[in-house]
């Protein structure tokens, strides 16, 4: 009896949530990677073993898709290695994630974040199919630090919304300092 811990109540069976996957928990691992302040071609490539790992046990998880899209977005983006597999990866994990599941938050921010990365490539402009997508992205999740920066790094890709995106990554800067950097 401990009276001042109060009554303690179990979770209804609704609330408890369902045990994670093995390729989710690889997925999550490999984001780990990719969300480094300091991410380098070191963490990339860790990034990469895991989704492998967990595509080979899961390939109908839109979720895996999308994250060895983003790995293989900022591999090309990053100059680790330019060359045309590694952008056609990029883009066909991303469609392939979201032919998987087109509602996946996951899959979406892939394709965003494949055509925002592209366009730092490309002349201004290449970045704006991606808006509407990474707002819609924002408004299911307001303070999600990967969309954020994404949408703050497209904005500031054109000057007539560069105002807008400073505002977007200072807002990142308050919310995830430490996604930031």
């Amino acid at each position: 009896w401990r009276p001042w811990r109060g009554a303690e109540t179990k979770a209804p069976a609704s609330a408890v949530s369902a045990p994670i996957s093995a390729a989710s928990r690889l997925v999550a691992q490999a984001w780990a990677q990719m969300d480094k302040t300091e991410m380098a071609r070191s963490e990339l490539l860790l990034a990469e073993g895991y989704c492998r790992q967990a595509a080979a046990l899961d390939e109908t998880n839109p979720a895996v898709w999308a994250a060895w899209s983003a790995m293989n977005t900022w591999f090309y983006f990053h100059q680790f290695e330019r060359v045309p597999a590694g952008k056609e990866a990029a883009r066909d994990y991303a469609q392939k994630a979201l032919a998987l599941d087109p509602k996946s938050y996951e899959a979406r921010y892939a394709w965003a974040h494949f055509i925002v990365r592209m366009t730092a490539f490309g002349k201004t402009g290449d970045e704006r199919p991606a808006l509407p997508i990474l707002r819609e992205l924002l408004r299911e999740r307001p303070d999600e630090p990967r969309a954020l920066y994404a949408l703050g790094f497209a904005l500031i890709c054109d000057p007539a919304n560069v105002d807008e995106g400073f505002a977007t990554l200072e807002r990142l800067a308050e919310k995830h300092p430490w996604f930031a950097g």
